[in-house]
């Protein structure tokens, strides 16, 4: 599995708060759920390799009408972004089992357009960057 980089596994280090906050309302047994990005990365290449995550029928219906959507044409430009963020990011078994194509070119295309999306994150001002509910959330942290 990708482990990203130290940017991207900053969050996480808030995960063990927050996977602590919701295994009790859904049911997890206590200290179940992973609590650090090097625990959720163990878990998910053991998950992967150990056969229990099938693709079924329904599963690849699914991802199709998802990655597919019916849209506008004027749409399509980002459609296409999306769904190739969306591919992308999948481990290579999972978009084997679902018959996704990919190819040294998508590979590329992901590198540009994750590298453009970070450095447009670096210049977009917060009021545009974050949800309104997440604007509210640090603000109730930071106090």
């Amino acid at each position: 599995m990708t482990t990203g980089t130290k940017s991207s596994a900053a969050p996480l280090r808030h995960g063990r708060r927050e996977a602590s906050a919701i295994e009790e309302p859904l049911g997890i047994t206590a200290g179940r759920l992973p609590r650090s990005f090097g625990e959720l990365g163990r878990y998910m290449d053991a998950m992967l390799s150990s056969g229990a995550i099938t693709i079924t029928d329904n599963a690849r219906m699914l991802a199709r009408d998802s990655l597919y959507p019916p849209a506008p044409r004027l749409a399509a430009p980002v459609v296409s972004l999306v769904r190739l963020q969306t591919v992308g990011l999948l481990p290579p078994e999972i978009r084997e089992d679902y018959g996704l194509p990919w190819s040294a070119r998508r590979e590329t295309l992901l590198s540009m357009s994750t590298g453009f999306a970070r450095m447009m994150l670096r210049v977009t001002p917060p009021i545009v960057r974050h949800w309104p509910a997440a604007r509210r959330a640090h603000r109730r942290t930071v106090r």
